[in-house]
This record gives structure tokens, sequence and C-alpha cells, in this order.
């Protein structure tokens, strides 16, 4: 077969709608240092990585393995101040003493981290739609100014593609040529080549937004504050944005969801909100702190990690004790075998619901909505390797793809 052919091999399977009982909590863990953590990132259920930031001790790099057992990875005089992994192994960090930046790279999972640059401005955010094309936005204090960073060689080389004033905290990009910067005084970008371009969206507000997350090219949250709190949402690609109700005023910091109806954000006085609808109705979850929360992140509907100030790490566990429904609709995928291209067929009562693929470690590669017989996934991009396809109707039955 030809090295371009992909073979998607699809196991029987029926997906179904649930009801089910939930039972969901966080609990403390010990992270072995009391420095503030900035961010954290966990590529999978048991596995996650956090960076921190001192004063006096510059910034550490820890990891668990195992869901439980936190250890030091990396020391490093710089600030750490993000963390960004593609897959358990393969993962990037950034930060640096102003206004100087610098960006460490990891192939094996923490063992090993290289540095790949100490040439750009202090860096905020990294993202990497694959494991080649990635972005970083530094900030320049002594300026004021902000500049957002390309490498297509999986972070060995950076150009700059953008320079502005205001700082930027985040960006995000659902593919290779859509993507999202947000910074302080509502100033949110887009572009949609590949960050060639970044035009300025309309978000009407002067909001410090400290973070922004997007499930497909249309559909995202940011968030921030400005005094208070708050969460904006868009269903248009940016174009317009709209504040969501939430059940306080708290500055809020950080946002992770893990299909387009359920996340999670969190800020200031270990506050921490859940939505299982997209935003139109957000809950506050009991969690066992009270110390500002910086970061949030969830590797799946179950399992996911917050960190913030001296140390602190919660996590996240939701376990599914019942499913009481058992009417079950076919979901087909095609062709077989394909050379890029995947098409997702669904009945009728799927339409208008949201799929997602994830791989073995359960890090979502693709999301996207059923929208019709022949919804279209271009696979190209995808690693080869084992994938699983599953609506978000239904998160207990998957369709197996193999990817060669």
């Amino acid at each position: 077969m030809n090295s371009l052919q992909k073979i998607i091999i699809i196991s029987l399977c029926c997906f179904g709608i649930p009801s089910a009982e939930v039972a969901a909590q966080w609990s403390n863990m010990s992270s072995g240092i009391s420095d503030g953590i900035t961010s954290i990132c966990t590529p999978s259920p048991d596995t996650a990585y956090a960076v921190s930031t001192a004063f006096a001790n510059g910034g550490k790099i820890i990891a668990t393995k195992n869901g439980v057992n936190w250890n030091q990875q990396f020391a490093s005089p710089d600030y750490l101040l993000t963390v960004y992994f593609r897959s358990s192994n393969l993962g990037w960090a950034g930060g640096g003493i102003l206004p100087g930046g610098i960006i460490l790279k990891t192939i094996d999972g923490g063992n090993k981290w290289d540095t790949m640059t100490t040439s750009l401005f202090q860096i905020y955010s990294i993202h990497f739609i694959n494991d080649t094309l990635g972005w970083a936005i530094g900030n320049d204090a002594t300026q004021g100014s902000c500049y957002i960073y390309h490498s297509t060689d999986g972070g060995l080389n950076w150009s700059q593609q953008f320079s502005g004033f205001d700082y930027l905290r985040n960006i995000h990009f659902t593919s290779p040529l859509i993507g999202y910067a947000a910074g302080d005084n509502g100033r949110i970008f887009k572009t949609i080549d590949g960050g060639l371009n970044w035009q300025l969206l309309s978000t009407g507000v002067v909001f410090h937004f400290s973070d922004v997350e997007f499930v497909s090219d249309s559909i995202g949250w940011a968030v921030g504050s400005y005094v208070t709190g708050g969460c904006y949402h868009t269903t248009d690609g940016g174009a317009s944005w709209n504040a969501q109700n939430l059940p306080f005023s708290t500055p809020l910091r950080s946002v992770s969801f893990v299909s387009p109806n359920t996340g999670w954000i969190c800020g200031e006085n270990g506050k921490v909100l859940m939505t299982t609808n997209a935003g139109t109705n957000w809950t506050a979850q009991n969690v066992p702190v009270t110390i500002h929360l910086n970061s949030i992140h969830l590797s799946d509907p179950g399992n996911g990690y917050a960190a913030g100030e001296s140390g602190s790490i919660i996590k996240y566990e939701n376990s599914t004790s019942a499913i009481h429904e058992t009417t079950f609709y076919a979901i087909e995928a095609f062709p077989i075998p394909t050379s890029g291209e995947l098409f997702i067929s669904a009945p009728e009562n799927f339409l208008n619901n949201y799929f997602s693929i994830s791989d073995c470690s359960g890090r979502i590669v693709f999301k996207g909505q059923l929208t019709g017989n022949n919804n279209r996934i271009d696979i190209s991009l995808l690693a080869n390797g084992i994938y699983f396809l599953k609506s978000d109707m239904q998160t207990n039955a998957r369709l197996k793809i193999i990817k060669n």
C-alpha cells in the first residue's frame, strides 16, 4: 500500500443516549513544591505537567505519571509561565525573566528538557496544532508590547508574525489556519491564514482576558477580569461575544472545555465552575482550597487538574455509576481505506450534536458537529496510530480508528 494511504478500520459499535448517576469530586494533591503554579496540562488522565514561578527560585517543572505522585523534572533561573503537551511525551514550556523569554521542549515525557530559544520576549502561552506547527505569545514589559511567534519545525526555530500594544495572555488554534489570541483591554485577535494576518475582533468590553479556548473554528470562550470576573462566549467565530451568567463575580484565570457542552473555569479564592450546556448555566464546584487558582485543564469529562498559589494542585475525578438508557443508533464512518478524508454518516437523531476524535491517551485531537449524512473530516495531519470517535450524546461507546 502507498505510504500516503491511511487505513481506517471501524469496529462494530453503537451509540446511545445515556442517563447516568455521576459521582464527581475534587481532592487535594501534594505537589512537592511551595512556589506558585502558573500553568498545568494533562494529556491523559494519569499524566500531567505543571510549571511554577517564584521571585527567588525561578521556575520549576513538575509532573505526575500515575495521577498521584508528583516529582520535579526541571529547575530554571527563568520564570516558567506556560506548559503545553500534545501527548504524554511531547511537550513545551515557556517563560523568562523580563524582558527576555525562553522556550523548552521534551520528547520523552520530561526526562530531558532542551532549550529551544532564549531570543524571544517573555513567553506567556504556547499552542501546537500538530507535532510541528505551533505558536507562542511573548510580552515586553519595558515597552508594553506583545508578540506572536510561529514555529514550523516543532519549536526548534521561531519567527515573529505579529506585534502590537497591550499584553496578550493566551493563544489557541483550532486548525493550521484558524487561531485566536486574547489579552488585555478586551483585545481578541483572529487569524484565518495561519498567523500571516491577524484581525482585531470587536468584543465590546474592556476585560483583561487571561485565557481563550475554542472547541471548533466558531465556538469558543474567553475568561478574565476587570475588577470583577466574567466569561464570554461566541458561536460565530468571534464576530460577536456574549457575557454568560455566573453565580459569582470572582476574577477568572483559566478555562478548559472537553466538548462543545462540557467545560470548567477557575479563578481567585479557589473558585471553580462547571457547565454541561455550553455555559448557559454554570455551577459552582466544591473544591478543597481557597487559594487563587491560575490554571485548569481536563483531559476528558472525568479527569483533570487545577493549580495555583503555594504549589496547590487539586484533582478532578468523575465516575459514572449507572447507565439506564439502552436505545442505540448506528454511526458509520467511510471510506475504507482513505487517503486523508473520513466521512461520518449519522441518523437524524444525532444531527446537530457533536463528536470528537481522541488518541489512546484520551487527548482530543478533533472536534466537530454532525450536520448531515456526510460529515467530512481531514485526518491527513494526524500521526499514525489508533484513535477513537465518539458522540457527545454517548461517551461510553466509541468507534475505533486505526490510521497507517
